[in-house]
């Protein structure tokens, strides 16, 4: 069947665009390639049918090539092609076509591999045909019968009769065609001048037919057979094949266009940067390879890619790319989030999760989490303006319940008299760094890929000012909180021992191992909860009551599960959240299509391995497309509706073809440790919120607006109003608070 055009999708396609991989028809390559200097210097190979020219085959120079490699990106003649493609399973699935304009298919019907096997073996010394005059060499087999034995599932049968073109000389094409016979339909590459771009790395030109990498954007070696096994860009086939095999096509996989000099990929890339990595796979692939300056880029946005990333390769990946917000905000890369992968990362993960977020202090804690929840509760009811500001409601619950797990502090609430505050701007200022932290995290940092303009952006001056800020508050509490610690005697600090205060215990372990927990230690480790158990756990529950509002139906369903389960005449506790079921699918629908950090953390390959048959160099940066993966309509039916319904069922989370489809707080090694508390906070909160109060949008015929905003996590572009009403048969209970 002829190759349609993969810009208008309507007319025969004319050309082959090398470095935009994608047949283009006469009229969009035009419009293509003379758009600029750059894209009129991408080599394309013509498949036309008229000229009596045929190309030179890319690897020998010798002989006539008719097949063209997309993977290769190179023209072949028949015999440098069966030593390449025969070599192992993934060159043997490189998508190829004959430069007849005619697109070869296949089929992945287990008979047809096997007739494909038995044909291999059948010995070919019948056939005598000519394969080039010229060079007077003596093929043992036909086109056709090379085809079939080599190509995955290819029959004769799959050519199917097209008056238009000359490659059909016959209606029994099981004779083949002879290579003497292919100047009448093979066509020259179009000439094109010497691409010009070069990266900072000042590559020299090749004086060979050159290819490109989508990875640099400049000349590679020459392709041969003996390093062909090793290329970047081996991929699987994608077969739609029924009962009929010339049902199904080598689809051409897009990819981003070539990279401009030294900046790379980085001009395809805008903010909500999710976002932008989103529509940039759903047109290239969900496997790319991306230059961002002088830094390898693999951008993952498939549950089956993400899989081979967390589990075969979890250790390559475990580790983190130095990065300029983990020096300013991550003291140097110490801090847990951004350590590197090694022993001192293991420290702090150990120290993580024996005392600050074992189970079994979370357990202990429970109490103190329902009485920040009611002193939530109690600030709700007593605000009796006509709407509320939700963000800052729920990031004040947030703040104090970390503040209270770390320095027993207590920022916000009519109760803090009782643990009064020595500096009232200490909460706005730890927000104001926060905020300041997650905004600049979340950016592209050009000097992070490009060093020189650190000269022009200011962005480091800005991580530098607010990481100095940060520091400094650290300092100022630990120091409080060590003169509170010395001033204690012996049978105090044994009580304090008992509460489990973080700094306290982090304090009494620097006492005993002063060269392990230094203050860089502490103070690391109090920035890493602030930073992972404030923002994103109150945008989180912001997210969920937006989503809520919009669905007041689902609201209802969720309030009468609580009153079914709870009843009027105890407020939620933590013990009740299991039973909360639908609760807890309103949570994880809510996590699915708005993940707290949408594309993780960057991970770092610490050694070469593949990824769906991609080559990944050591130290290309890996981002992991969690927002993608979890909106992906193969794995999650009307994804971009809000469903909980849809994790009422158990195999919507697990099974074989599940696996990996829900990671919102990542997978592996270097999975968030904060999941158990920020579920247990979220299920509180929510439940006592609905359980409590009656929750409308402000305007009832105006949806809530969910616009995203950009960071490491994902905001609502406009903090979330409400109008809220007490519940007439909670009243006696909220008037108690």
């Amino acid at each position: 069947m002829k190759i349609q055009c993969d810009v208008c999708t309507a007319e025969s396609a004319t050309v082959f665009c090398c470095a935009d991989e994608a047949a283009l028809c006469a009229g969009c390559d035009r419009r293509v390639h003379n758009a600029n200097k750059l894209a009129g210097k991408h080599r394309r190979i013509s498949l036309s049918s008229s000229d009596a020219s045929p190309p030179l085959c890319d690897i020998c120079q010798e002989k006539r090539g008719f097949i063209f490699c997309q993977e290769d990106r190179a023209v072949l003649c028949k015999d440098c092609d069966e030593p390449i493609h025969s070599r192992n399973d993934l060159t043997k699935k490189h998508k190829r076509f004959l430069l007849a304009g005619l697109r070869l298919s296949s089929t992945s019907m287990p008979e047809l591999i096997d007739e494909q096997e038995k044909l291999s073996q059948v010995s070919t010394d019948e056939s005598n045909i000519s394969s080039d005059k010229n060079n007077n060499s003596s093929s043992s087999s036909t086109i056709s019968e090379y085809l079939i034995k080599t190509l995955p599932g290819w029959q004769v049968e799959d050519l199917l009769e097209d008056d238009t073109c000359d490659f059909f000389l016959t209606n029994e094409i099981d004779r083949g065609i002879a290579e003497e016979e292919l100047p009448k339909w093979t066509a020259p590459q179009v000439p094109q001048a010497p691409p010009a771009l070069v990266d900072n790395f000042a590559v020299k030109m090749a004086s060979l037919p050159e290819r490109w990498s989508d990875e640099h954007a400049f000349r590679v070696p020459q392709i041969s057979a003996m390093n062909a096994e090793k290329h970047k860009r081996a991929r699987t086939m994608n077969s739609n094949s029924t009962s009929m095999p010339s049902s199904s096509f080598w689809s051409i996989t897009k990819r981003p266009t070539s990279s401009s000099g030294i900046i790379g990929h980085l001009h395809l890339i805008q903010q909500p940067l999710h976002q932008s990595l989103s529509a940039i796979s759903a047109i290239h692939g969900s496997v790319i390879s991306l230059r961002f300056g002088s830094r390898s880029i693999l951008l993952v946005s498939s549950a089956a890619a993400a899989q081979q990333c967390f589990t075969i390769n979890d250790v390559i990946f475990a580790n983190r790319p130095a990065l300029l917000a983990g020096k300013h905000f991550g003291y140097n890369h110490s801090m847990i989030g951004v350590a590197p992968y090694g022993e001192h990362w293991r420290n702090l993960r150990r120290f993580t999760t024996l005392h600050a977020l074992s189970s079994s202090r979370l357990s202990t804690l429970s109490s103190f989490f329902s009485c920040e929840v009611h002193s939530l509760l109690s600030r709700l009811f007593s605000d009796t303006s006509p709407t509320v500001d939700l963000r800052s409601h729920l990031w004040n619950l947030t703040m104090n319940i970390i503040m209270g797990m770390i320095a027993d502090k207590k920022y916000y609430g009519t109760d803090t008299t009782t643990n009064p505050n020595p500096n009232p701007n200490e909460g706005m200022r730890f927000r104001r760094i926060v905020e300041g932290v997650l905004e600049l995290s979340g950016a592209a940092c050009m000097e992070d890929f490009i060093p020189a303009m650190k000269w022009f952006s200011g962005m480091e001056k800005k991580m530098e000012k607010i990481g100095k800020e940060m520091d400094e508050l650290l300092q100022e509490l630990v120091e409080e909180r060590r003169r509170s610690w010395s001033l204690k005697s012996s049978q105090e600090k044994e009580k304090e021992k008992e509460k489990r205060i973080l700094i306290d215990v982090m304090l009494g372990l620097q006492e005993l191992h002063p060269e392990e927990y230094t203050d860089t230690f502490i103070k690391g480790m109090i920035i890493a909860l602030i930073l992972a158990g404030t923002d994103s756990t109150s945008g989180s529950m912001e997210w969920a009551m937006a989503l809520l509002l919009n669905h007041p139906e689902t609201m209802k369903k969720a309030k009468c599960e609580i009153h079914e389960h709870i009843g009027h005449e105890r407020l939620v506790r933590d013990t009740d959240i299991p039973k909360l079921k639908y609760l807890n699918s309103v949570i994880k629908e809510t996590l699915r299509m708005y993940p707290p950090a949408p594309l993780l953390i960057p991970h770092e390959a610490s050694e070469d391995c593949t990824i769906s048959g991609i080559h990944v160099p050591k130290n290309t940066i890996l981002l992991v497309n969690v927002y993608a993966i979890q909106r992906d309509p193969k794995l999650w039916s009307s994804p971009k509706d809000f469903k909980p319904e849809r994790f009422e069922k158990e195999e919507e989370e697990g099974g074989e073809r599940g696996f990996m489809k829900y990671i919102p707080f990542g997978y592996g090694r270097r999975r968030c440790p904060g999941e158990g508390m920020g579920m247990r906070v979220m299920a509180l909160a929510l439940a006592s919120m609905i359980q409590c109060f009656e929750w409308e949008r402000i305007n009832e015929d105006e949806m809530v607006n969910l616009d995203e905003g950009h960071g490491l996590t994902i905001p609502i572009a406009n903090p979330l109003h409400a109008k809220h009403t007490p519940c007439t048969h909670m009243l006696h209970i909220l008037s108690q608070l």
